[in-house]
């Protein structure tokens, strides 16, 4: 298994790209809200510098899992702030360390954007906080009410 840099269009275009959304929308599901990502706007962001990207590929160059990194300037602090957009990993490919070299990646490409920060996200009471709350530290809680 290896990490490359690579477009967002790559993760959009790859044959394994519908599979592993359908996977991570199942699981990671949280606004009760048809996911419909803007291919449109991650393209806009990595054009413009704000977005960078990673995927995990296996040795035949199956894409197994990604990353999303979006820098956004965080107001209260005047720096720039790298926010997780996507972080997935097949479930055929949790075992060992697989998901860590995602976050480790993610922390990379944050620190070569300058951005003191990094923030992660991810469902309340999944298996992805158990390993973030081991990781890093627990900064704010979020909330979340359908409006439509």
């Amino acid at each position: 298994m290896k990490i490359k840099r690579i477009a967002i269009g790559k993760i959009f275009d790859s044959k394994e790209f519908k599979e592993l959304a359908n996977e991570y929308w199942t699981e990671a599901q949280t606004l009760n809200i048809q996911a419909k990502p803007s291919r449109e706007m991650y393209e806009i962001l990595e054009r413009g510098g704000r977005l960078k990207s990673a995927g995990l590929f296996t040795d035949s160059d199956k894409l197994a899992g990604f990353v999303v990194i979006v820098i956004t300037p965080h107001l209260h602090y005047s720096i720039e702030i790298a926010h997780v957009d996507s972080l997935w990993l097949s479930k055929d490919y949790r075992k060992g360390q697989h998901g860590l070299k995602l976050l480790k990646e993610a922390e990379v490409i944050a620190r070569e954007f300058g951005c003191p920060v990094i923030n992660f996200s991810c469902p309340a009471g999944s298996r992805q906080e158990k390993l973030f709350e081991k990781l890093y530290r627990k900064a704010d809680v979020s909330f979340v009410k359908n409006l439509i």
